[in-house]
């Protein structure tokens, strides 16, 4: 992920313009998220839409619904796992 800080240019960005840079940075880095079903992002780093590659299940999910109670991952079809 690029600090915000990095992100500058000579003309002197504005500040909307590096948070949003730096927020389509995250979710770039994001579309590169592999791992096991245990080590899915928690209700904190997820958010509606967020794609993850379950090494377990051999496919990708997304987070469908975000809560402080948990994360409802689904798969393409739409069925919850």
């Amino acid at each position: 992920m690029l600090p915000i800080s990095d992100i500058t240019s000579p003309f002197g960005m504005p500040f909307d313009w590096r948070q949003w840079f730096a927020r389509a940075d995250e979710t770039v880095e994001a579309q590169r998220l592999v791992g096991t079903t245990a080590n899915r992002p928690d209700w904190r780093k997820a958010w509606p839409g967020m794609q993850y590659f379950d090494s377990d299940l051999g496919k990708p999910v997304w987070a469908s619904v975000v809560t402080s109670a948990g994360v409802t991952w689904v798969d393409a079809t739409g069925a919850s796992v």
